[in-house]
């Protein structure tokens, strides 16, 4: 039976990495489930995701390599000009031009879905072959009046509301049972970026949705957002006062809780975005304990939630059993680092993380020689996107994806096979959330206790430590028996970097296993507010507590 899956971010403040993490995962998920149509819906005016995707380096004669702006190709689409593989047309090929016509007739697109979809790769070579996008518009903010008045139109034959929500619904619907063969009863997930206000059109893509992801940053106005959130979209934690009531009685989340909660999204997902995790103690407690703040607030409404669920449905968190706080952190938390010069590079020049390894070379002569790509660090990115990924999907080990592409995104082909699941086990921290799962599941909570080893060991360093070319790929000193995972290792140490049988004498312990479990989640016990990855502090620090830094 042909499935469809939609997810997409949004809460409302902007600025918190919305746009730059639906192009990663979606990309990411792209490469690693090549069986997949992929499609990207754009529903910000600013249409940055589009810009992203569509932007392209071009070979030159010279060295430096011409970059094509997507913006510019955004234009075309507009237009509905020819691009690449796709005809002109008299429509915006683009998000505005589909709602157009969906809304003339009825909420049902009288018009192939697929005219209004683009192979980004037609465009975009960097970018996996199964992804398509309906580009954003700016001209998406002048139909907020139009869809608001469609929604409340009276009609005796149809709910107008409904079907002006179910729109995007629609359209995936249709392309999948009567699309052209490359869509016709295929497997599609959805990916869809929004806009920060709440508008008509932002309601839209949420009742799109299936499963929603909320990034969040370590300040007090994304502390706000979550609760304005849970507020406006789910009717949580309602204020009974009268003005409140008054205003707010007609409002959209009393109607969709009311009569449209099949098609509110539920939360999949809450990402820690841009973590500097290489911050002083002082600011690494600042950030902890705001993370933990945010963990505090999202778990006293899956407990509201839990509360007021009708029919025993959970209507406002995505179905992950019956977690205690520990368990609830590792199943709907993540922590994704600051991307830095990776993350700059990769969406200056649309280039997927996947790929940005392969194409340094160009990468490096846009950025005049500069060298932003660092493998340790996109490594280390790409482990917590894949973390992230995992707690989306609901998949510990991502064991449905394409197990070599897996292995070569971390670079743990390099090792033999026999040691490859237990190196991914490492860098992917999945004990402790396939632990999780199970517990919250048969609601034992004893079931989440550190058994394995890969808690014992921190993630991969996220820069360069100046090992120079016998630094492997996550950034250790490697002599040349050291493996792929970053750890230094003999004859007598496995994939994990575990040693294994008889270990040197008088070894002295690490810093990661002396530091106690690593990679606990925000308002997990043990994640001290000194380290915001959890464990203890750093054993040392600088005498005088002070930067060094040249004059």
């Amino acid at each position: 039976m042909p499935e469809v899956k939609t997810y997409g971010l949004w809460t409302n403040k902007g600025g918190v990495g919305k746009t730059t993490l639906t192009f990663h995962l979606a990309t990411t998920y792209a490469h690693l489930f090549d069986n997949k149509r992929v499609i990207m819906i754009d529903m910000c005016p600013q249409a940055n995701l589009s810009n992203t995707l569509l932007t392209h380096l071009v070979p030159t004669m010279g060295a430096t390599p011409a970059l094509v702006r997507g913006s510019a190709v955004v234009e075309q689409l507009k237009a509905g000009a020819e691009v690449p593989g796709m005809p002109a047309m008299d429509l915006p090929r683009t998000i505005a031009g589909y709602l157009h016509v969906a809304n003339a007739t009825g909420g049902y697109p009288m018009r192939p879905p697929e005219d209004f979809l683009v192979k980004v790769s037609s465009i975009n070579p960097n970018c996996p072959d199964n992804i398509w996008l309906l580009a954003g518009d700016s001209r998406l903010d002048d139909m907020t009046i139009t869809l608001a008045q469609r929604m409340q139109r009276q009609c005796p034959i149809e709910d107008c509301e409904r079907t002006t929500l179910s729109m995007l619904r629609t359209m995936i619907k249709v392309l999948q049972q009567k699309g052209g063969p490359e869509w016709r009863d295929s497997d599609i997930t959805v990916f869809i970026d929004t806009n920060p206000a709440f508008t008509e059109y932002t309601q839209l893509a949420l009742c799109t949705i299936d499963e929603l992801i909320v990034p969040v940053n370590a300040d007090d106005f994304s502390l706000q957002a979550v609760d304005y959130m849970f507020n406006r979209v789910w009717n949580l934690f309602p204020d009974n006062n009268r003005f409140t009531r008054a205003v707010q009685g007609n409002s959209f989340a009393v109607r969709a809780t009311e009569r449209l909660r099949d098609l509110l999204p539920r939360i999949t997902a809450i990402i820690h975005n841009r973590q500097n995790l290489r911050s002083s103690s002082s600011v690494a407690a600042a950030f902890q304990h705001l993370q933990d703040e945010a963990a505090q607030r999202v778990w006293r409404a899956f407990q509201e939630a839990r509360r007021v669920q009708q029919d025993g449905e959970d209507f406002v968190f995505a179905d992950k059993g019956n977690p205690n706080l520990e368990q609830f952190n590792l199943l709907y938390t993540g922590v994704m680092r600051e991307m830095f010069g990776t993350g700059v590079a990769s969406a200056h020049t649309g280039v997927p993380l996947h790929k940005v390894r392969e194409r340094q070379t160009p990468i490096r002569a846009l950025f005049r020689n500069t060298p932003v790509i660092r493998t340790n660090t996109v490594v280390a990115i790409t482990a917590d996107m894949l973390k992230l990924l995992s707690v989306v999907l609901d998949d510990h080990d991502l064991s449905r994806a394409n197990q070599g592409r897996l292995l070569a995104m971390l670079r743990v082909n390099l090792l033999p096979p026999e040691m490859h699941r237990a190196a991914l086990k490492r860098l992917l921290k999945w004990g402790r959330r396939k632990r999780a799962w199970r517990a919250a599941h048969n609601d034992d909570p004893d079931m989440t206790e550190s058994e394995g080893e890969e808690d014992q060991y921190e993630d991969p360093p996220p820069e360069d430590n100046g090992a120079g070319p016998a630094a492997n790929g996550a950034g250790a000193a490697a002599a040349p028996a050291a493996n792929a995972a970053g750890v230094a290792a003999g004859p007598a140490t496995n994939a994990a970097g575990v040693a294994a049988a008889q270990p040197p004498p008088q070894q002295a312990p690490s810093v990661a296993s002396a530091a106690g479990p690593a990679g606990r989640m925000p308002g997990t016990p043990g994640a001290g507010p000194s380290n915001p990855r959890g464990g203890a502090a750093p054993a040392t620090a600088p005498a005088n507590g002070r930067k060094r830094t040249r004059t």
